[in-house]
């Protein structure tokens, strides 16, 4: 952690204090991210159906991204001088993101023909009648309560 930017420290010391076993998926930073940012890589059990593990990371020094899926979201702390959220805020909401994904209770939604959303396991039908006829969706969850296959 000491090549990490303060930002990606403090977030990193947030979520190891939670989730110590994350520590042994840190890996080097992407190709979007700068040197010193966190990158976070999970994987997923065989039951979840998963095509890409949970990710955690930081970039630009104020943001936060946990994607799991072929769903992403960002949580910022200062996107604009001078309009900056509390960082503990910040980064409690993207732990209360994480742990929602963790207990499933939050699913993907993936669109075959492209794009994604995160919703809750609640609305799944929602979802399933927001397709297109003839679409082609997957849901997912991390512990695979709510893997299935859907053509609408």
């Amino acid at each position: 952690m000491e090549k990490m930017n303060e930002f990606s420290r403090r977030f990193a010391e947030a979520v190891f204090a939670r989730w110590p076993q994350f520590r042994e998926h840190v890996s080097e930073p992407r190709d979007f991210q700068s040197a010193g940012d966190l990158y976070i890589q999970v994987p997923c059990s065989p039951q979840s159906r998963l095509e890409d593990p949970l990710v955690i990371w930081t970039e630009k020094g104020r943001e936060i991204g946990v994607g799991l899926d072929a769903y992403h979201t960002h949580f910022i702390h200062r996107a604009v001088p001078n309009t900056a959220r509390p960082e503990r805020a910040v980064f409690e909401e993207a732990m209360m993101f994480i742990e929602a994904l963790l207990e499933d209770h939050l699913v993907v939604i993936s669109y075959v023909g492209g794009g994604s959303t995160c919703i809750f396991p609640n609305e799944i039908e929602d979802g399933i009648a927001e397709a297109e006829p003839g679409e082609s969706l997957r849901i997912r969850s991390w512990k695979g309560t709510f893997c299935r296959d859907v053509q609408r």
